[in-house]
């Protein structure tokens, strides 16, 4: 069975609005980086127990250890910590008792009263101690250089070590399971009888492919082991005669440094992200999906992952919700392009930037009508050069800037591309932005503004100097210009000769895009992204803020959704319906990190410039909107789907109300949108009508446990209805 999938029972009692053109996607359905909880240092270790999580710090100060209520688990809440007594690396919540390995020890600590947790005991450690676990009243620590190391933990308050098993180098990781241990040491997994715990004894072993191990967990009759260096990634072994464990299967992820296994999917936290590996055969381990933020620790509790980031740059406690295994898949893709840099989308026409071989720049317009099969219309070439340095298409007009040279292209016809002129500008800009006969630039030195009503011969109009200036936005006679340490510029452009500054949203968060849609800007930032409110161009004010997982790139409002592109990672989705109230929907599942994206005009697909691999292109979202009783919503007049019992098993009804006889038809389909079950297809007379699906798919061999989406089609629309089946 796949990975349970942790959906809210009221979603259950909602319709998805139609998409148009191809079927639309639930990317709320998949596992998804949700929220991130402060966190006072550098967040490592992590366990989750009885409605709370326990972080250990990996830095020397402020705190040792921080405890977090889950009772709402997408939002922890610090609760109570302790002082830090060194550099922690490993955390196992047994009772009520925390035990937290570092470079000085074990140290346990009561947390019976979680606002006041206080160290009961510790015990130097031999060496450097690694990971740990605990069973009984004994705890067992892998200590790099020393080996396995047990210690009698019956009275907390004086631990003893009463049993050592001296192991190669680089012992990293431990786990017990009855009378076994199975330890990560340097390149094998070693299965160790601890029976006597004062004596272990080692009584078996098999060797990593390649690279050296770094974290291990054990489920059933595997055990998986993390790998670095020339064997990365995850490795399951056969242990069910521990004498004599062996290689089922490998796979490639990011560097594990920490794993845990829910269901059927091993939970991986690396240099890449959250790796998500589904091991329900563990002969052939397929890696699903990543969802990229830097982490090196992890734990699971109900529905949710909890990770540490353990660097530098990623500080906090990070919450996943865990959901189907696996990713939206991408419609098409286009990959006529070795780089794409940025993109903007003009109906369904796309023009990516980027390049062919080494740094020779091109623009392409590709009509993507039909998203599985983009097609070129035309190509423009400028050569060799290096800095992209902005980018914009408007009014037939696409503008950019490559190193020193400022260009302006006729897009008008996209199967004929056309260069109307090339000005050299010596300054860097950091984004354009195309507003009828003006072209307004984001550089080094402030607002520049271009009069281009004869685009063959664009003149400078002016310069408003200010620094740190990142992105900008221009609607109508406004300039909206981000910065990096002054938040938000609102500028009257109205006299392009004489730009003048109407309001200057100052915040404490620095700013590296934003989009204008209606009386919002959106911005992206540092970890962070904001909404403010610019209905008054002369008192601007933020209304909604939050975290994202990594620096922004490029940010736009779609429809209700706001979609912000992350430095190395994929582009995350929010909805924004209401922007005071924003929520974090998921993110696509594109395999290469993103660069920017764009929005067809027609049919809301996300067209996303995927770093190193040309272009994707994701189906809209679904977006969810209630049901009442006596209310019949959507396009298809009088046809109402409902879904009886909803959860359910094995089988289920689907049953409408047509008011006039119409061709329909009725299929359930996965939450990647693809097909499961056709139920129904023809023609059905007006009145009531009810199929049932006995939770199967077209082979007629029954389908896993988890969300399903029922779609009826009519009269050119579709109307959706989630239902989950639980066996």
């Amino acid at each position: 069975m796949r990975l349970a999938t942790a959906i809210l029972a009221a979603l259950l009692t909602m319709t998805l609005a139609p998409a148009n053109a191809q079927d639309c996607v639930d990317y709320t359905g998949f596992t998804r980086w949700v929220a991130e909880a402060p966190f006072a240092g550098m967040a490592g270790g992590v366990d989750v127990a009885g409605g709370y999580a326990y972080v250990v710090n990996r830095e020397f100060l402020p705190v040792g250890m921080t405890v977090y209520d889950l009772a709402d688990p997408a939002h922890p809440v610090a609760m109570g910590s302790t002082p830090a007594p060194g550099q922690n690396n490993d955390i196992v919540v047994s009772g009520n008792h925390a035990f937290v390995t570092s470079n000085d020890g074990l140290e346990i600590i009561n947390i019976q009263y979680p606002t006041a947790p206080y160290v009961v005991g510790s015990l130097p450690s031999l060496d450097v101690d690694r990971g740990l676990a605990v069973s009984g009243k004994h705890v067992f620590i892998a200590s790099e250089d020393s080996g396995l190391v047990v210690v009698d933990v019956s009275v907390p308050s004086t631990p003893v070590r009463v049993g050592h098993l001296p192991l190669p180098l680089y012992t990293r990781d431990v786990a017990v399971i009855g009378d076994l241990a199975y330890v990560a040491s340097y390149d094998h997994l070693r299965v160790v009888d601890v029976s006597d715990p004062t004596d272990p004894q080692l009584i078996g072993s098999a060797a990593l492919p390649a690279g050296y191990s770094t974290t291990l967990a054990v489920a059933g009759n595997h055990a998986y082991l993390g790998a670095v260096s020339s064997g990365r990634g995850l490795h399951a072994f056969d242990v069910s005669d521990p004498t004599a464990p062996y290689l089922t299967s490998s796979v490639d992820t990011a560097d594990p440094y920490d794993v845990t296994v829910v269901g059927d999917a091993a939970l991986i936290a690396g240099g890449g992200g959250l790796s998500i590996v589904d091991i329900s055969d563990p002969s052939d381990l397929r890696f699903e999906t990543r969802v990229p933020f830097t982490c090196r620790f992890i734990a699971a509790g109900p529905g949710y992952a909890y990770l540490g980031g353990g660097t530098i740059t990623e500080r906090d406690l990070q919450v996943v919700e865990l959901g189907e295994i696996g990713a939206p898949d991408p419609l098409g893709a286009y990959a006529e392009l070795d780089y794409v840099y940025l993109v903007k989308a003009v109906g369904d026409v796309v023009y990516p930037l980027g390049t062919v071989g080494t740094n020779n720049w091109t623009l392409d317009a590709i009509d993507v009508s039909d998203p599985s099969a983009p097609t070129r219309l035309d190509r423009l070439g400028f050569g060799h050069s290096v800095h992209k340095q902005g980018f914009d298409v408007d009014s037939g007009l696409a503008a950019f800037k490559i190193d020193e040279r400022l260009r302006i292209v006729d897009v008008s016809d996209p199967s004929d591309l056309r260069l109307l002129s090339t000005t050299i500008v010596d300054d860097y800009f950091y984004d354009l932005s195309v507003e009828g006969s003006l072209l307004c630039a984001a550089t080094a030195v402030g607002l520049r503004i271009y009069d281009i009503t004869d685009p063959t011969a664009p003149t400078e109009a002016s310069v408003l100097a200010f620094y740190n200036a990142t992105d900008i936005d221009v609607v109508g006679s406004l300039a909206y210009v981000s910065g990096d340490g002054f938040g938000l510029k609102i500028i009257d452009i109205s006299n392009p000769e004489k730009p003048l500054v109407r309001d200057d949203l100052a915040t404490n968060q620095y700013f590296l895009a934003v989009d204008v849609v209606d009386s919002y800007a959106y911005l992206g930032g540092y970890y962070t992204y904001a909404i403010a409110d610019i209905s008054n161009p002369d008192n601007a004010y933020i209304v909604a803020s939050g975290s994202v997982p990594w620096e922004t790139l490029d940010i736009a409002r779609v429809g209700d959704l706001m979609c912000v592109a992350l430095l190395g990672q994929q582009v995350q989705i929010f909805d924004v319906s209401t922007p005071t109230a924003p929520l974090v929907l998921g993110n696509t599942g594109s395999p290469w990190p993103s660069r920017a994206f764009a929005v067809t005009g027609a049919s809301d697909r996300l067209v996303v410039a995927a770093e190193g691999a040309g272009v994707d292109i994701f189906p809209a979202h679904c977006q969810l909107t209630s049901v009442d009783d006596d209310e019949t919503p959507g396009p298809i007049a009088g046809a109402a789907l409902t879904v009886w019992p909803n959860p359910f098993n094995p089988r289920t009804r689907l049953s409408f109300s047509l008011d006039r006889a119409m061709e329909v038809e009725l299929a359930v389909l996965d939450l990647k949108g693809r097909l499961v079950r056709r139920l129904q297809a023809g023609w059905l007379p007006a009145g009531d009508h009810t199929v049932v699906w006995e939770g199967r798919n077209e082979q007629g061999r029954p389908v896993a446990s988890g969300v399903y989406l029922a779609r009826m089609r009519g009269e050119g629309t579709s109307r959706y209805q989630k239902m989950m089946l639980v066996r």
